[in-house]
């Protein structure tokens, strides 16, 4: 009985801390402030020029705390065969994102998810809500819809060979045009049918501690780029604040980290441009089963006996190196 009580006094608890920062934290800490416009402008940053630009003012950055993702990768080499990179003609995300200020409190623009296209040639610009200014903002969260927006690619060897390697549910195809989200590309999908197949031919199976798909972007405080398995993130913890400062919102893991120079917004600006770029140039790896035969082995899925098949496509290893943000203030 305690246990009960205790589990919904927590969950009321986590309502009014979520519910009430969004309430109070209109104007952050400053006194007087006006509300002002919020876009994001999404590219492909592959280009060098390009890359130079979204890596400005960011200091230095390292990749760490990958082990999760590391360990499966290596699982990836050592039981299939070398992975050809696929680049794709579209790449759309769906999601919606957050500030935080150097005080920990929350500022979300919109509730609504945008969809964000880093494949446009140019780039692509869209406009997300309003903040208030006279804060600084220590951090950003984009939160993924993982079965939202477009990823498009043309199947290695075309039409006959998607056919022959895919007995997943049949994403869209026009040609051997493949369309998938950004959920299907993640580790934690490709980890779950990579263990699936493996019990299907008593193969070793895959590490098993990516739990559950990606939810969130973090661009925060720091100099590393880490990825955590955990299911929450907290708003004062990106903004780099060493405790909670009595107000939070908690956000939703997984997640990956990609550090962020703060930026204040004064009371006198008219705009605010979150710049977000990804390299995709070869982002996303296809890997194919090198046990011969296995294209024509059978196994029955409950209901109808299927192909076997253990290729894999999935986002490159090391994908999180390719993710850059900048803030300008107009």
């Amino acid at each position: 009985m305690r246990k009960n009580i205790f589990k919904h006094f927590r969950i009321v608890a986590v309502v009014a801390i979520i519910i009430l920062p969004l309430i109070a934290c209109g104007g952050g800490a400053g006194g007087d402030s006006s509300d002002i416009p919020v876009r994001v402008r999404a590219y492909d940053n592959s280009q060098p020029q390009r890359r130079s630009i979204a890596r400005s003012g960011m200091g230095l950055m390292r990749s760490s705390g990958f082990s999760e993702y590391d360990a499966f990768y290596t699982w990836l080499e050592n039981n299939l065969e070398p992975p050809q990179q696929i680049t794709p003609t579209k790449f759309v995300l769906s999601g919606n994102f957050a500030f935080v200020d150097s005080e920990g409190y929350f500022e979300r623009p919109s509730f609504n998810h945008f969809d964000i296209d880093f494949s446009k040639p140019g780039g692509y610009t869209v406009d997300i809500g309003d903040i208030p200014t006279d804060i600084t903002c220590s951090a950003i969260a984009f939160t993924l819809n993982p079965y939202g927006g477009a990823i498009e690619f043309a199947w290695p060897g075309g039409q006959a060979a998607f056919d022959k390697s895919w007995n997943r549910d049949k994403p869209c195809t026009v040609g051997g045009i493949v369309t998938l989200m950004i959920g299907d590309l993640d580790p934690y999908a490709a980890r779950w049918f990579a263990d699936f197949f493996a019990l299907n031919i008593s193969r070793s199976s895959p590490p098993d501690n990516i739990t559950q798909p990606l939810r969130t972007i973090a661009y925060g405080a720091g100099t590393d780029r880490r990825y955590s398995n955990d299911y929450e993130i907290y708003s004062w913890e990106l903004a780099g604040l060493g405790s909670n400062p009595g107000h939070f919102v908690m956000l939703e893991g997984p997640y990956v980290f990609i550090p962020l120079t703060p930026v204040t917004i004064p009371s006198s600006a008219s705009s605010v441009t979150i710049h977000v770029s990804w390299d995709l140039n070869g982002i996303i790896s296809y890997y194919k089963d090198n046990v011969e035969g296995h294209d024509s082995v059978q196994y029955f899925d409950g209901l109808n006996f299927q192909k076997y098949v253990g290729d894999i496509v999935v986002l490159k290893n090391g994908w999180w190196g390719g993710l850059e943000i900048s803030i300008t203030v107009q």
